[in-house]
């Protein structure tokens, strides 16, 4: 998971850059960071209704500011558009690929049964020692 954090975290801090400097470019990589939010919120608690809303709570909240500013956001245009673009693309490829297949927290299930020692069959039953009045 630090990958996805890591990942995460710079897309949110380039978003909020771009976005500060009016660039719509901010709006598009933030639409990209929810994007891997919620496959991430969706890998670490599946179908739990409650905890994966939680955790897409504040994320969809700022996406729908983000969106409603975007109209407003400038396009900048340079010479490295298309390298930086498919760049990108293949950087949250390479992201969403590795939380999908990465390592699971699931621990092995190992058996929590008793051992043939700790019980003795010669011990009598508890309720051989219950006298009921006659």
């Amino acid at each position: 998971m630090p990958l996805y954090y890591l990942s995460c975290g710079l897309g949110l801090g380039v978003s909020g850059l771009l976005i500060c400097r009016r660039r719509v470019e901010g709006a598009w990589i933030y639409l990209l960071a929810f994007l891997l939010i919620t496959v991430g919120a969706w890998w670490q608690v599946g179908s739990n209704g409650w905890a994966f809303t939680l955790r897409l709570a504040v994320p969809a909240a700022i996406l729908i500011l983000v969106l409603a500013i975007a109209p407003k956001l400038k396009e900048y245009r340079h010479d490295f558009e298309a390298p930086a673009t498919i760049s990108a693309g293949l950087l949250l490829l390479v992201g969403v690929a590795l939380i999908m297949v990465g390592p699971s927290s699931t621990a092995p299930a190992t058996s929590q049964q008793t051992p043939p020692s700790a019980t003795r069959i010669d011990d009598p039953p508890i309720w051989n020692d219950i006298h009921l009045p006659a």
